[in-house]
């Protein structure tokens, strides 16, 4: 029976480790985006000078930048629930295969500092510091 459970106990870690990975592959696939959308919107405003395509830039990366936090605080609080699951016994309690968080919100930090944090705000403040420099280059021009 102890062997059962604890094979019980390593597919439960499993499943959560899974949704770890994928929630921090998400994070890393929208910083691609952000960047490959900056990039190519800084192309086309340096072909054609139409600031357009630099307000789009900064709504686009504001948006991805909320949708990174999120992704941020999620994988942290996946990352509370194994390390709960993986170090506590739970008193020999049969596992449920449960993957809410509710319990480890108090212990992560909100959305809002899930996006300050320096991996994910430096992306974001380095593509907006170009953006919103460029805009002001633009629109008021050194003469």
């Amino acid at each position: 029976m102890a062997k059962q459970l604890s094979d019980e106990k390593i597919k439960y870690l499993e499943i959560i480790q899974t949704v770890i990975s994928r929630l921090a592959g998400n994070s890393f696939l929208i910083k691609g985006w952000a960047i490959s959308i900056a990039i190519t919107g800084f192309g086309v405003f340096e072909t054609n000078k139409n600031t357009s395509f630099l307000w789009l830039i900064i709504f686009s990366s504001l948006i991805f930048w909320t949708l990174d936090g999120y992704y941020v605080r999620q994988e942290r609080l996946f990352r509370k629930l194994y390390e709960d699951k993986a170090i506590n016994n739970h008193k020999g309690k049969v596992i449920n295969f449960s993957l809410s968080t509710v319990n480890y919100e108090k212990y992560v930090s909100g959305k809002v500092a899930c996006m300050f944090s320096f991996p994910t705000s430096a992306v974001y403040f380095s593509i907006l510091l170009v953006a919103l420099l460029l805009l002001n280059f633009s629109l008021f021009p050194r003469r």
